[in-house]
């Protein structure tokens, strides 16, 4: 209990000192957790933030995933697995899937990125579980769940939809994962592409890719590399990697990605 103590502690410390760092470098927006959302407010220069409350029980939030059609956002607990639905008109949150009801939760964290499809599936990252989970946005149902070959040497930290497939990245072991939908058929988890011999090189110790996006087309991945402070765009048809330059200037840390 201790040492999962000091762990999470450790963890929120990262992400006070990354939230200073976001604040000094005002031309870089790296989400690194779900505290917040920020909404434009017509005829003011800055944008407004609106506080959602989440149940006292939702701890360690890191995933979002919208729901544009709906008007929702959907977080969890990365310590204790909740998926929580909330609704922007009335800020109101419902719980879709209790504690423990998805994935494993132990070895913290769990539950990290998250994206929903066209087809109201939300697609969640495990985290150290080495799982992957697709869950029914509406009846919190657990539709399939993935687990790598050697989870405890994975961390699953995020996804991102484009077209049938869902793309999960891995902080731990250099590999990009994916999953095709066939029809109504959600397909096989697959090692998409190997890093190993690319542009893109892990180092260890350290987190490497974490925060994933894709192009408006579909056609190009951007993911961070956060021990390196590092951006990498990766084609989906030939997938070829290429770092983006970025001037010299360090996006380390760097978390969720949103691309403008």
């Amino acid at each position: 209990e201790a040492a999962k103590l000091n762990a999470r502690q450790r963890h929120v410390r990262q992400l006070s000192e990354a939230e200073e760092r976001m604040r000094r470098r005002s031309q870089v927006w790296l989400i690194v957790a779900v505290a917040v959302l920020i909404t434009a407010v017509p005829g003011q220069s800055q944008p407004q933030i609106a506080r959602f409350e989440l149940p006292a029980d939702v701890t360690f939030p890191e995933g979002i995933a919208y729901d544009a059609k709906a008007g929702v956002v959907y977080t969890g607990s990365a310590a204790t697995g909740n998926l929580v639905r909330l609704t922007l008109g009335s800020k109101q949150a419902t719980t879709v899937a209790p504690a423990g009801s998805l994935m494993a939760t132990e070895p913290f964290p769990a539950l990290l990125g998250m994206k929903i499809d066209g087809a109201g599936r939300v697609w969640i990252a495990g985290g150290r579980t080495g799982q992957m989970v697709v869950v029914d946005s509406k009846s919190g149902k657990v539709l399939k769940k993935f687990e790598v070959p050697t989870p405890g040497a994975s961390l699953i930290n995020d996804v991102v939809i484009v077209g049938p497939s869902a793309y999960f990245t891995d902080s731990l072991t250099p590999t990009l994962w994916r999953v095709t939908v066939k029809g109504d058929q959600i397909g096989d988890l697959e090692p998409w592409l190997q890093f190993t011999g690319t542009p893109l090189e892990y180092t260890k110790p350290g987190a490497n890719l974490n925060g994933i996006a894709a192009t408006a087309d579909g056609r190009h991945l951007i993911v961070v590399q956060m021990n390196k402070g590092l951006l990498f765009r990766i084609g989906v048809d030939d997938k070829q990697v290429a770092a983006i330059d970025i001037g010299g200037e360090s996006v380390a840390t760097g978390d969720g990605l949103v691309l403008d």
